[in-house]
């Protein structure tokens, strides 16, 4: 390392750290031996015990937040600011212990023999990993991010200064292990940000916005060099990824994707619509919704044809099989709500449309349309079912989901069955191995709440161009959702199945399906399907949501970059006073609420709460915030005095999440009259489903009816003590 200081001279540190920006590799895969030989050859006397802070770009913000930690850590801080605008930014920092500026193996020492390091600066942020110190990072720039990300230590960061994380996450010890093996085995190969500098102009890489990729894998099928794979990208989304070494520039990619020009579709422009349930019992126990799948799957199979559809792996992610026999539909039944890596799906079904057998593909609509550009010919032993599809997350997004809400996760299962008028979409079921986990709706299952918020929509599911009443599929298959409105005679508890038949050959082949196998199949109009895979009406459309969302999940657990983007206090705690979770004080405290619906008056210390008349709806209610959100390990005590008038016989005492429609019922009052005269109390216990939930909350359509009110003398939440 002596060259090295050689080469720097007495240079001051911050010129040091600007000339090693020119080659990564001068500070991520320099050993560590080497760094430290460098700071023996500083003279600076450094304290046995420290947090140190290099901060690059001083502000409020980050002067707050080093604060919080360093009481957190209860160390000595001292800082280092960049030395370009050395005065500027030591005044900006305004913290003691700020160090004069120093030579490189000052800097090196410093870092060297620090027990923790706080940075928002790349270079700084190398070393302390280099030099396997408990870190934390300040910043969301893409090169820190990928980084990070890559050697699996991205939770260490906060991208958000203002609304920094309160809890001891990221006071923990960090494992370097799989970082240094990583750094160790492929140093630059797999960590530089360079690109290979071969032109590579008629590649789909250089001429679609990979933003868009819908990760179909059409032209990694197409490319005769496999140039081309598909690889996750930063937010673990399948994405086309070239080798420029074995390109060849023949452009046959570009030519293949889907997303650049959509393939011919002589399909129906207003499909025929049906509903349709089994006959068979188990398989529409077992199917998503009517059981039609399993049926056309098998008349695939009995003209010895092959499926093809989504299947669960061991890890949980989710890839394209090929099945050749109806004991392994299994595999292939029910919704996954993530994205199926394709790989070499369309090559080899292909070859066994080339070898004469018949098969059935099964995928999204953008999977249906990349198939058929990829063929570039129609194939009569060849049926396309595409699905109904509201967008599909990330598979990272669900692996980090498992890691937070399981401990040993065996198997899983969404769109879970069992008893009468089981059929919703909101049901998910998971087994440890010993134990099974049932979990309904989002107030008890994190990626239900996150799934329908729509927090996890991709910016090219938002853009997506295959929605739409004339698909690219011979049939068309989707949950047939509130067809009991319609319809009223149809037996819709255990699932309905809505078919859309594109074409003639999707015609024919869903005729063929026996009638002793088929309960309901039945003509339906095409604008009963609503807005279900927008195929009828609506959009997807990306918000501030879901750029939050997207910020926080590179470097959060999945449950706290939720919180991040669905509440309005970014999950932190609620400034709220009082040990309880919720105490209830009518001068101090007030109830929110939309004040077209409810009007709010104090009467003797006492709150009256009124709705308006014609606003008794569900979605109209009044909260009270908590102090913390609660706990699901945790029991509660809720404590509470009212008088009730309404037509209604029951009120109900729930809780709910800020950022969302989820909410529990805590506690129930029933009375045949409720005429609002006596004073009532309640003492009832509860254990959260979640750890969502932080505020309580009246529903308006409890709350109904001529001079109907609800009074509250007081209302207290206490956590019983174990």
């Amino acid at each position: 390392m002596k060259t090295h200081e050689m080469q720097y001279g007495k240079e001051l540190y911050y010129n040091a750290v600007n000339k090693m920006s020119m080659h990564d590799r001068a500070v991520l895969c320099t050993p560590s031996e080497e760094w430290k030989d460098m700071a023996e050859n500083s003279a600076v006397n450094v304290p046995s015990k420290y947090m140190l802070a290099y901060i690059s770009s001083p502000d409020k913000k980050k002067r707050k937040a080093l604060q919080f930690y360093r009481g957190k850590l209860e160390m000595e801080c001292f800082n280092i600011v960049d030395g370009v605008k050395y005065a500027e930014n030591k005044k900006m920092l305004d913290l003691r212990n700020t160090l004069p500026e120093m030579s490189l193996s000052d800097f090196v020492k410093y870092f060297a023999n620090a027990d923790f390091i706080i940075t928002d600066e790349y270079y700084s942020l190398c070393l302390a990993i280099v030099l396997n110190k408990p870190f934390i990072y300040f910043g969301d720039d893409d090169k820190s991010a990928d980084m990070l990300t890559e050697l699996k230590l991205n939770e260490r960061v906060v991208f958000d200064t203002e609304n920094f994380p309160v809890n001891n996450r990221l006071l923990q010890p960090v494992n370097f292990e799989l970082a240094n093996k990583m750094i160790s085995e492929k140093k630059a190969d797999r960590l530089k940000h360079e690109e290979i500098s071969k032109p590579v102009d008629k590649a789909v890489t250089s001429v679609l916005d990979l933003n868009l990729c819908v990760g179909c894998s059409a032209c990694v099928n197409a490319c005769p060099k496999g140039a081309l794979t598909l690889k996750p990208d930063r937010h673990g989304y399948y994405c086309t990824s070239i080798e420029p070494e074995k390109c060849i520039n023949c452009g046959l990619c570009t030519k293949t994707c889907p997303v650049l020009s959509q393939p011919e579709n002589k399909n129906f422009i207003m499909p025929e619509c049906y509903s349709f349930i089994t006959s068979d019992e188990d398989i529409l126990m077992k199917s998503s919704s009517g059981g039609v799948f399993s049926l056309l799957a098998d008349e695939v199979f009995k003209r010895g044809g092959v499926v093809a559809g989504g299947a669960w792996r061991d890890d949980f992610t989710v890839e394209h099989i090929i099945i050749d026999k109806k004991e392994d539909m299994p595999k292939l039944r029910k919704s996954k709500y993530l994205q199926s890596y394709l790989g070499d799906t369309y090559k080899k079904v292909k070859e066994y449309l080339e070898n004469g057998r018949f098969v059935l593909f099964s995928g999204c609509g953008c999977q249906a349309a990349g198939l058929k550009k990829y063929l570039k010919k129609e194939y009569d032993n060849l049926l396309i079912v595409d699905i109904f599809c509201h967008y599909s997350p990330s598979p990272m997004f669900f692996k980090k989901y498992v890691q937070g809400s399981f401990t040993d996760l065996k198997r899983y299962e969404f769109r879970y069955k069992k008893g009468e008028n089981c059929w919703d979409c909101l049901t998910v079921s998971a087994s440890d191995g010993e134990n099974e986990i049932v979990r309904h709706g989002s107030s008890e299952d994190e990626y239900q709440r996150v799934f329908h918020s729509e927090l996890m929509l991709s910016e090219h599911c938002a853009n997506c161009k295959f929605q739409s009443r004339q698909r690219y599929g011979d049939i068309s298959l989707g949950d047939f959702w509130n067809i009991q409105k319609h319809d009223t005679g149809i037996e819709h508890g255990k699932g309905v199945s809505c078919v859309f038949v594109n074409n003639e050959k999707g015609r024919k082949f869903f005729e063929s399906i026996p009638e002793s196998m088929i309960k309901l199949k039945k003509k339906a109009p095409v604008e009963w399907v609503g807005g279900n895979g927008f195929v009828y009406r609506g959009k997807n459309k990306l918000t501030q949501k879901n750029y939050d969302f997207y910020k926080a999940i590179r470097f959060m657990p999945f449950e706290e970059a939720a919180n991040y983007a669905l509440k309005p206090d970014r999950g932190m705690k609620n400034s709220v006073k009082g040990s309880n979770p919720l105490q209830f004080d009518s001068k101090a405290l007030h109830f929110k609420f939309d004040g077209n619906v409810w009007e709010e008056h104090f009467r003797d210390n006492v709150v009256y709460l009124r709705v308006k008349d014609g606003q008794a709806k569900p979605g109209n209610y009044a909260v009270l915030p908590l102090g913390d959100m609660l706990d699901k390990n945790k029991t509660y005590v809720l404590h509470a005095k009212f008088k009730f008038k309404s037509d209604s016989k029951v009120l109900y005492f729930h809780i709910k999440d800020s950022g969302s429609k989820a909410v529990k019922v805590i506690a129930t009052h029933r009375a045949e009259k409720n005429i609002g005269q006596n004073w009532i109390e309640i003492h009832q216990t509860f254990q959260p489903t979640s750890n969502i939930f932080d505020e309580f909350m009246f529903g308006a359509s409890q709350v109904k009816g001529n001079g109907a009110f609800i009074a509250v003398d007081y209302i207290y939440i206490t956590e019983i003590d174990d």
